[in-house]
């Protein structure tokens, strides 16, 4: 009976140590049925399953991430490829413009044509403000008749002389004006005979008349010569024209010339 209790003492006693241990096997292991060791891989295997999924989230973020930063920079890229072209038109069409212009300011400073163009409308001009202010001022018929004439006649020259420069994209405003030392002597001529009295000023303009075409028959006839030899054509019908008109104006101002004398 002694040794019974004792035995019953000492089971109580191994049933009171072994019973937490065991619970607290059960409770760290999550599984009471694992070792130590398959525990240990059970637990590292979920941590690996959760680092996984994480990158794997990542990866998606990233992607996702690059994808919308390469449709925004193909999006600037078209932009940029759009604006580029348009400067580009622009560009173009400012260069053919500038071209045309330049093209027309050279042919103006360096061709022959210009330069005679430019002159025979500067003559034309003066002839025509003469021609209006002798008209008011003389009493001789003939004198008269003939300034009527000149504003007349040079008026349709210099028509023809515009139409011509026109056709040929000439600016007779910015072309050269050789003639301006002629439009000098000429308005200083019609100051000195808004200074004379009746007949000495009829005089002086038609003795100015004879001068004036004499030269410019002369060098009229010299354009005509090489404008024939370079084969402009339709040059040489103007200057023909010119020419006509000119030696008509020359022979009726010699007349009346001589006969004031």
């Amino acid at each position: 009976m002694l040794i019974d209790s004792k035995w019953m003492a000492g089971a109580l006693a191994a049933a009171l140590l072994v019973g937490p241990a065991a619970a607290q096997n059960a409770s760290g292991s999550g599984d009471p049925g694992l070792s130590p060791g398959a525990r240990g891989a059970a637990s590292t295997g979920a941590g690996s399953t959760t680092i996984t999924t994480t990158k794997t989230d990542s990866n998606d973020t990233v992607s996702h991430g690059a994808a919308a930063a390469g449709a925004a920079a193909q999006g600037a890229a078209h932009k940029t490829a759009d604006a580029a072209r348009g400067a580009a038109d622009s560009t173009a069409a400012a260069v053919d413009t500038m071209g045309d212009k330049a093209s027309a300011m050279g042919q103006q400073a360096t061709s022959d044509a210009a330069r005679l163009l430019a002159k025979l409308h500067a003559g034309n001009e003066m002839e025509i403000h003469a021609g209006k202010e002798m008209a008011k001022m003389a009493k001789n018929a003939k004198v008269k008749a003939f300034a009527k004439r000149m504003v007349t006649d040079h008026g349709a020259m210099d028509k023809d002389v515009k139409a011509f420069a026109k056709k040929a994209k000439i600016d007779l405003a910015s072309a050269p004006k050789p003639a301006d030392a002629d439009k000098a002597a000429m308005d200083a001529k019609m100051k000195e005979m808004h200074a004379m009295k009746g007949h000495e000023a009829e005089k002086a303009y038609m003795q100015r008349m004879v001068e004036d075409h004499e030269k410019d028959v002369s060098e009229v006839s010299d354009a005509h010569q090489k404008a024939q030899d370079d084969h402009k054509t339709e040059l040489v019908a103007l200057l023909a024209k010119t020419k006509t008109k000119m030696q008509a104006h020359l022979d009726q101002a010699k007349k009346i010339n001589d006969a004031m004398k």
